[in-house]
């Protein structure tokens, strides 16, 4: 009766261990992602020359 116990309570926290490194990879995808995300966005710089007009600008920098 008692090792039927306790063989219960360890699958019970192998579970909950398993479901606990489930949720922090998800986390770590998760917090990569937004990371990957804020790179872009600070990396990315729109500083036309006040003589171009936008589209100009755009035209030239994409034929780079």
């Amino acid at each position: 009766m008692e090792l039927e116990h306790d063989s219960r309570k360890r699958k019970a926290v192998r579970r909950l261990i398993h479901r606990l490194d489930c949720r922090l990879r998800k986390l770590d995808k998760d917090a990569a992602k937004i990371t990957q995300k804020n790179k872009l966005e600070i990396t990315f710089e729109y500083n036309p020359p006040q003589t171009e007009d936008v589209e100009t600008y755009f035209k030239k920098v994409s034929s780079k």
